[in-house]
């Protein structure tokens, strides 16, 4: 959302989950910015509700279709309840955001955020086929929005210690298998039993 705040001359009305509403000072930050509520892991009819309000007062909804940030960088699967969503607003075309760099700059992994190039891209508009099936929905958008080769030069962390907490994530060396077997510095890490970096 930062990113796209930045990018954009207008306000978006981001959908976040409940979660975001825990403390007194994170529900006031999040209600300053108008997000919209939803309870993860459920049909939540009172979020569809007060999304087709905003939609009618000309309000642009901010949607992360994977519902939450990914482990590796790469795009996975989106919610069934955002393809469904899309599905009964086929109406409304759909903006994609790809979001290159993000990544980097805020691991899911990491304590916070990090010194990273990101670069937001807007795409043409995408009108959803009520026709569609589910998959259909789910390669357009994914397509669409998938940030590419994370190995690309432009795009990686700045920060001094870019493998800080990376530990939460590879706990087992993805070559040889071994358990706890990596040994991390501030710019790799290494196994010390298949010698992998």
């Amino acid at each position: 959302p930062f990113y796209l705040a930045q990018a954009l001359p207008y306000p978006i009305r981001y959908i976040t989950t409940f979660e975001m509403y825990r403390t007194a000072k994170i529900r006031w930050f999040f209600k300053a910015l108008d997000c919209i509520p939803k309870k993860r892991y459920l049909h939540d009819v009172s979020t569809a509700r007060e999304i087709l309000r905003a939609i009618r007062k000309d309000a642009v909804i901010g949607i992360f279709p994977e519902g939450e940030r990914v482990w590796t960088g790469a795009i996975k699967s989106l919610k069934p309840e955002t393809i469904n969503l899309f599905r009964k607003l086929s109406n409304i075309p759909i903006l994609p955001v790809r979001l290159k760099g993000n990544f980097f700059a805020w691991p899911r992994w990491g304590k916070g955020m990090r010194r990273a190039h990101v670069k937001v891209e807007f795409l043409e508009p995408i009108e959803i086929d009520k026709a569609w099936d589910h998959k259909q929905i789910q390669d357009c958008i994914a397509t669409a929005i998938d940030p590419g080769d994370l190995n690309h030069p432009d795009f990686y962390c700045r920060t001094k210690r870019p493998m800080e907490d990376i530990s939460k994530v590879i706990y087992r060396c993805p070559l040889c298998l071994s358990f706890e077997s990596i040994v991390l510095t501030p710019h790799r890490g290494e196994c010390i039993k298949c010698s992998a970096t």
